[in-house]
């Protein structure tokens, strides 16, 4: 990570905010959410180069292998980056009936407490506090994923409206 994180920090210092927050991270589940708006970066960066690149090349179509007719391009052809935006879709549904089933274990407990007052036992007093604090965990895991969601359509908008220049 040394090596890579150094020629990032080189190449493109905007970056280095994220780096930061993906050394910082402790949990498996905030490393991944610390890494996604880096590899975003990085693959808008490998894309815009590989793209230019590519647009300098003469372009010599080859035959089709099947029937050696020759291929030609399209233009631009409309495409989605969906797989992205569903998985985030997914995490954050995933989160959210988490998030629900331990809202109803949470109040089950609450109940619990008023009811039996000061004899509640401890083990209850604890489980409602660890269970709010993952409530405040997934609400932030929801939050971030949200703005991880917007940013990639963002990003797709960007994309398609870029497209929709090029096209004659």
């Amino acid at each position: 990570m040394l090596c890579l994180s150094d020629s990032i920090r080189h190449d493109d210092p905007s970056v280095q905010p994220l780096l930061r927050t993906i050394e910082e991270a402790h949990t498996l589940t905030q490393l991944i959410l610390a890494v996604w708006p880096l590899a975003r970066v990085l693959a808008q960066h490998i894309v815009e180069y590989v793209l230019a690149e590519r647009a300098q090349r003469p372009i010599a179509w080859p035959p089709c292998p099947t029937c050696g007719t020759l291929l030609r391009s399209k233009g631009f052809a409309q495409r989605q980056l969906t797989t992205l935006l569903a998985d985030l879709e997914e995490e954050t549904n995933h989160l959210s009936e988490l998030k629900r089933a331990e809202k109803r274990r949470l109040h089950s407990l609450e109940r619990q407490r008023a009811q039996q007052g000061a004899d509640t036992v401890p083990a209850v007093v604890t489980e409602i506090e660890d269970i709010t604090r993952t409530l405040d965990q997934r609400d932030r895991q929801i939050q971030q994923i949200k703005e991880q969601h917007a940013a990639a359509r963002h990003d797709l908008d960007l994309l398609q409206r870029g497209r929709q220049q090029h096209q004659p």
